[in-house]
């Protein structure tokens, strides 16, 4: 074979390449559509409950596939959330682990992301997930998991990708420069790089996960989020 054609072959192969690269990384838009229609709500929701509003994006993502699935569309129920015995609220019916199990129903979307911030934290299972620091995102997806919030065994995963492929984390860190925040010990404590490596750990250690590393976050100062 002639060294042009040679040339031609690899540049063909190397375009072709590119071209699913690009078709891998494309962004969904209705994801992105579905995340400017709701960020600012996930970040309202972030600075009174202190949710990461990238963990609350990416599940109001995955659970309702952006908006789209036939539970979020009859429901406006964004984060899969049952009925479980305290709710007397409207409700509906529909296929998931079992047949015809129950689901929370509400009047809008924003009355589900009030709900979801609430049963996060009224829910026992859930309350270690507030030791650690609002901008932990990873640490959050693997508790979630953990404490059962969904059946699926690559749910922490596949949060963590929407974090990470949409850079969701950029509303973690606008909101918490947005909030008043001191450097007085408080009842919601964050540190960089020892103290939060060592809150994440013993928070996913007990509930089964290893130790895992975590990049530090915010300053040398203990900060109190007001």
């Amino acid at each position: 074979m002639c060294l042009s054609k040679r040339i031609g072959l690899l540049f063909f192969c190397l375009l072709s390449v590119a071209v699913q690269l690009c078709a891998q990384t494309a962004l969904n838009a209705n994801y992105v559509e579905y995340i400017n229609r709701y960020k600012d709500e996930a970040i309202a929701q972030m600075r009174q409950y202190h949710i990461p509003a990238s963990i609350t994006l990416a599940q109001g993502l995955l659970e309702s596939a952006a908006g789209r699935s036939e539970l979020s569309r009859k429901s406006n129920n964004h984060f899969g959330i049952k009925c479980h015995n305290d709710w007397n609220g409207d409700r509906v019916y529909a296929d998931d682990d079992r047949k015809g199990e129950c689901f929370r129903k509400y009047p809008t979307v924003l009355d589900s992301y009030n709900d979801h911030s609430r049963f996060l934290v009224n829910g026992q299972r859930y309350q270690g997930l507030f030791e650690l620091a609002p901008t932990d995102y990873k640490g959050w997806a693997k508790g979630l998991k953990a404490a059962g919030y969904a059946t699926a065994n690559k749910y922490a995963e596949s949060l963590i990708d929407l974090i990470e492929r949409y850079d969701l984390a950029q509303y973690d860190r606008g909101s918490m420069a947005s909030v008043g925040v001191s450097t007085t010990a408080g009842t919601s404590v964050y540190t960089q790089s020892s103290y939060a490596q060592r809150k994440t750990n013993t928070f996913l250690g007990s509930l089964g996960f290893a130790a895992w590393n975590m990049d530090g976050y915010v300053t040398h100062n203990v900060l109190k989020i007001n």
